[in-house]
């Protein structure tokens, strides 16, 4: 659900897709080859469901919310910005959004490549059996993605809220 939650951006979304993961891989039991690994194969339907489902939404309709600090009281900006230990963890919410932002922008593809190889430090050979491509595809793919998201991180912040 973790994965699906960072490719969809939408806990509800990563729900809905977990539960329909987990029930394609029940109905398709009797075809799961016991001599490999149950995780990549689950991961493997998972991720399909994920991109399949955000190649049919616009991206504009992505959920990019970040959570509010606790303690905030009704006001977004209170008294929490005078802790300076507020200040380093609304710097941190800032670049936690941003990134969020310009990985919401990555093509599916890229995005999921990206997401299994730095969060959840899968190899090449297991991303590429994951998303049914070859690793020299994995390895293009994660390039082009962390070029990307290179470029969509070095503009101005007020440049890429200009862009959304």
């Amino acid at each position: 659900m973790r994965l699906l939650r960072r490719m969809t951006r939408s806990i509800e979304e990563a729900e809905d897709l977990t539960q329909e993961a987990f029930l394609r891989a029940f109905r398709a039991l009797d075809r799961f080859d016991l001599e490999r690994p149950f995780r990549p194969w689950l991961w493997t339907i998972g991720i399909r469901l994920a991109l399949h489902s955000l190649k049919r939404k616009d991206r504009d309709n992505v959920s990019l919310d970040v959570d509010r600090p606790e303690g905030g009281g009704g006001s977004s900006e209170g008294s929490w910005l005078a802790d300076s230990r507020s200040v380093e963890g609304l710097e941190s919410r800032l670049l936690q959004r941003d990134l969020s932002e310009a990985l919401s922008e990555l093509d599916p593809d890229h995005r999921a490549v990206l997401i299994l190889r730095a969060v959840e430090e899968r190899s090449y050979e297991e991303i590429g059996e994951i998303l049914g491509i070859p690793r020299g595809t994995v390895m293009s793919r994660l390039f082009r993605a962390r070029m990307r998201l290179r470029e969509l991180l070095s503009a101005p912040r007020a440049e890429r809220r200009g862009r959304r």
